[in-house]
């Protein structure tokens, strides 16, 4: 089953989302606050998803998801203002 990390800055705001997965019925929901907690998770798995906010306390989305390995994706929780310039 691929695992879902949830990534944002402040550690209560990816508990809350991993919280509403779980109760959801999803497994294998982990919170991180950093890209480097996300990239040191992914190195047992090569499929994930990666639900994160625009900016993690170490890096931004853009930067995350140039180091993601093939298997992964990534969704970024966003006002569309910081997204307008992105195109992927």
């Amino acid at each position: 089953m691929t695992g879902i990390i949830v990534a944002f800055p402040k550690i209560e705001n990816a508990r809350s989302i991993r919280n509403v997965l779980v109760r959801n019925g999803f497994a294998a929901v982990t919170a991180c606050t950093t890209g480097a907690q996300v990239l040191s998770r992914l190195e047992d798995s090569d499929e994930a998803i990666v639900v994160c906010s625009y900016r993690l306390v170490d890096m931004a989305c853009l930067e995350l998801f140039g180091l993601l390995p093939a298997g992964a994706k990534m969704l970024v929780v966003s006002s569309p203002d910081f997204l307008g310039g992105i195109d992927r």
